[in-house]
């Protein structure tokens, strides 16, 4: 339902959950961002890590909250979107990660992405969306605080070369 739901909102692009057979548009998205992954990554950026992504659940989640979606422009991936539905809370949705490629950036189409999916969500019955920002990462920052998401914690989390990140929880009411 989630997805035929966002097809109808995004009706100028196609939504769809992404696979494996999706590892070279994930990666070559993906790779478009040096700065995200140098905050949060061991090492460069791999094909690999990228399909980790698809499976990747936070503690105590089923793989049938997750949503790991693609969305096309005709036959182009111009956009991740990780999503966890019921998490942390049975009525939140969590935002792994929004990316979208370089030639979408500053054209509206992240703006138009958060809007549907709250839009969606609450017609699911949700009632938060909550997302973690590094606070280095200004530009996702000043983005997301946009959208009108509220920050509710400030913390530090080690990275995967045990290096700390000062990131910020942020939350949109739905």
């Amino acid at each position: 339902m989630l997805v035929d739901r966002l097809n109808f909102f995004l009706n100028d692009y196609q939504v769809r959950v992404l696979t494996d057979a999706d590892q070279e548009q994930i990666f070559n998205l993906q790779k478009q961002h040096p700065n995200y992954h140098a905050t949060f990554q061991k090492a460069t950026l791999t094909a690999e890590m990228v399909l980790a992504d698809l499976t990747t659940l936070p503690p105590g989640c089923q793989m049938q909250q997750k949503f790991y979606l693609g969305i096309f422009k005709e036959e182009k991936l111009v956009a991740i979107l990780d999503l966890v539905l019921g998490y942390p809370e049975n009525q939140a949705v969590w935002l792994g990660l929004l990316m979208l490629d370089e030639s979408e950036l500053n054209h509206g189409l992240g703006t138009k992405i958060i809007q549907k999916v709250c839009q969606t969500l609450k017609r699911e019955g949700y009632q938060s969306l909550g997302t973690a920002v590094a606070v280095d990462q200004v530009a996702a920052l000043n983005f997301f605080m946009q959208q009108e998401f509220v920050l509710v914690a400030e913390q530090t989390i080690e990275n995967h070369d045990q290096k700390p990140v000062s990131i910020v929880i942020l939350v949109k009411e739905l």
